[in-house]
């Protein structure tokens, strides 16, 4: 927090003793806003990424490789792909079938920066604000 512009938004300094204080009202404001323009993200994902998925699909793409499901962010050559799970036929095929949506320059510019910056700083601030909601900080 040496950079002077973040440092004044999110840095307020205590008026009687002059210790540096986190501004809690703004990182709610931040991570209020953050949230907001991930659903502009997936919407846009939705409309320029080529056939519709359902929003439940959307909002469930892992960022990581878990136990019961694979991730669903992939470079494909030199362009990134969103890789959704359809499982309505999975009972009668034994597997979801994966559907591919390449993404324009910019989604995939947004989601690298969402997923490499912008998101842990998010998880970060969870925990301050959250600091016993597990649910909250571990989405």
């Amino acid at each position: 927090m040496n950079t002077p512009k973040p440092r004044d938004e999110f840095v307020t300094v205590n008026s009687v003793d002059g210790t540096p204080l986190l501004n809690l009202g703004h990182i709610k404001t931040w991570l209020d806003d953050y949230t907001d323009g991930l659903l502009y993200l997936m919407v846009t994902i939705e409309v320029l990424a080529g056939s519709p998925s359902r929003s439940t699909e959307l909002t469930y793409i892992q960022l990581q490789n878990t136990s019961c499901r694979t991730r669903g962010i992939y470079n494909i050559g030199h362009h990134m792909a969103i890789i959704v799970q359809y499982s309505k036929m999975s009972s009668r095929d034994g597997c979801d079938t994966l559907i591919p949506h390449i993404l324009d320059a910019f989604c995939q510019d947004v989601i690298k920066t969402v997923t490499f910056v912008t998101h842990p700083f998010a998880e970060q601030m969870s925990r301050i604000l959250y600091p016993d909601r597990n649910d909250i900080t571990t989405l």
